[in-house]
């Protein structure tokens, strides 16, 4: 019914059940056209199956959407209309200083609403201060989302659903299951232990109330199959529809909510030690979200502690966690610092290992030049972990950088695995056994082609690159002989030389490959005993 609803109104009800739009007759669709015509209103429904109500009224307009506009699309669709009359163009708008990159930041999978709200708040802006309209328009936009995440927020109401909504935030992504899970740990900390005075009484978990549903959280969710360590897997992966509700979910409730914080470190501090790498991933890098607004508190309180664990996978959380950070401006030199002072000779080895981490992840990719510098001084530690740590972090540079920097770091790498200090020596080779584990394209050539998903990471590398070629060859020449990883290094190749079996374009290109690692006698003498026994 249209009752209550104000003249020239235009409503909107967004994905209404197929079941619903079935049970619209003729009688219905007729009744809801008149009274919408009387007071100049229209509606709009985003259905499955629309064309039930179309057979029955002149009025009803089905347009099909079979994809999804492109945000950038409706962004310039909106300003060209809005700037009608303005004496302004598009060009001219975009032209303003910082409005490339503002627009920019609008990707696939972008509200459509975020897009036209930007092209609104750009018609609108004083066009007499036009480098002011990008800082002008970017802190509008964050207020709004801001705003519209607290409200949501606060609609929400139970501590569960509250509990599943900061889950979800730091999950994004993973099973429904994962995230219910956790949400129940973080409730459990929240909320008063069951004999305390002011408990509330127990609520039955089987209760339909007690579900809180994916429209309730604003979040969808999806049959996905991912690979495991074990195989292939399906599961239901939850994740916000708003791409930016993550950030601003946990932005909003460490702001606005100082009681609960206590509870949200400790969580995290545990997610951050997970077995489960997504887990630790996802913890880390929503603690290093929070540390750019509180960087001395979550660095006490999380970024700290998992830097001094005695497991390596935990501080690598730590690592991750100062991503974040690094990335802003003013944290940056901080973070820098901080950093630095756990590579200190007199630190402990495992702030030291920490901070081997860091300069793969954090400060590599800036500054490579001090990231090199102090890995190769960590490299002569005598400390399997630190050995371990450097050379992972040799890994990332090569996996993430550049070109170039792929070519200068595998160079170091070299140098590193042919010197006389053993414990150098040991860290460039355990280098190449890091990379010779991995399949696939790496991420910075952005060549992710089906077919070269079980080829060797570093074979694709030394094809694209002479000069990385040249360097892995060198490597594994020595460390093939190495008396120590060679046994490791050997069972490496065999696994190529196993991939190969089934693909003649693998197999002809590890054979030139084989043979540039076969141009000296000791690697001729390596691969042909490798060759025999394959």
């Amino acid at each position: 019914s249209c009752e209550g609803i104000p003249e020239r109104a235009v409503m909107i009800i967004q994905d209404v059940p197929d079941g619903v739009v079935d049970r619209l007759d003729e009688h219905t669709v007729k009744r809801i056209e008149s009274e919408l015509r009387a007071g100049d209103r229209r509606l709009a429904i985003t259905t499955g199956r629309a064309t039930a109500g179309a057979m029955h009224s002149a009025g009803y307009l089905v347009a099909e959407l079979a994809t999804r506009p492109e945000p950038s699309q409706v962004f310039s669709r909106h300003l060209a209309k809005l700037l009608l009359g303005t004496g302004l163009a598009r060009d001219d708008v975009l032209g303003w200083g910082g409005v490339d990159a503002l627009v920019a930041e609008l990707g696939p999978d972008s509200s459509l609403a975020d897009a036209a709200r930007l092209a609104r708040l750009l018609s609108r802006a004083d066009r007499q201060e036009p480098d002011q309209v990008a800082t002008r328009v970017r802190a509008q936009l964050t207020e709004y989302a801001d705003e519209k995440v607290a409200q949501w927020f606060r609609k929400l109401r139970t501590p569960q659903a509250h509990c599943m909504a900061i889950s979800l935030a730091v999950l994004n992504g993973q099973s429904r299951e994962l995230i219910a899970y956790q949400a129940a740990l973080l409730e459990k900390r929240i909320m008063p232990a069951p004999d305390a005075p002011n408990a509330p009484p127990p609520g039955n978990p089987f209760d339909e109330h007690a579900t809180i549903s994916s429209s309730l959280l604003d979040a969808r969710e999806t049959k996905e199959t991912r690979m495991t360590e074990h195989g292939l897997i399906t599961i239901e992966a939850m994740s916000y529809r708003e791409p930016g509700y993550p950030g601003q979910v946990l932005r909003y409730v460490w702001r606005t909510h100082d009681r609960g914080r206590a509870a949200i470190v400790s969580w995290l501090r545990e997610l951050g030690a997970s077995p489960n790498l997504a887990v630790r991933v996802r913890a880390a890098t929503a603690s290093g979200m929070l540390a750019c607004y509180a960087l001395d508190f979550v660095h006490d309180q999380v970024i700290s502690r998992w830097a001094r664990h005695g497991n390596g996978e935990v501080r690598n959380s730590a690592a991750i966690a100062l991503g974040p950070p690094a990335e802003d401006q003013l944290l940056r030199p901080t973070v820098r610092s901080l950093v630095d002072g756990w590579a200190r000779e007199d630190s402990d080895w495992r702030l030291r290992a920490t901070a081997a981490r860091a300069y793969g992840r954090t400060i590599g990719l800036s500054s490579p030049t001090a990231a090199l510098r102090t890995l190769s001084r960590l490299a002569g530690v005598d400390d399997i972990d630190l050995m371990i740590a450097v050379g992972n972090s040799y890994c990332e540079l090569i996996l993430e950088g550049t070109g170039p920097l792929a070519v200068r770091v595998m160079t170091e790498v070299e140098r590193l695995a042919a010197e006389r200090v053993r414990e150098r020596q040991a860290t460039g080779r355990l280098t190449l056994l890091g990379l010779s584990y991995l399949r696939g394209a790496p991420p910075a050539m952005g060549d992710h082609d089906g077919r070269l998903r079980d080829w060797p990471t570093l074979l694709v590398l030394a094809l694209a690159n002479a000069r990385i070629a040249e360097s892995a060859a060198r490597l594994w020449q020595l460390a093939l002989n190495d008396p120590d990883i060679g046994d490791m290094a050997r069972d490496s190749l065999d696994d190529w030389a196993q991939a190969a079996e089934d693909s003649g374009e693998l197999r002809d290109s590890l054979v030139r490959f084989l043979l540039w690692i076969a141009a000296d006698e000791r690697g001729r003498r390596a691969i042909a005993r490798r060759a025999q026994a394959w």
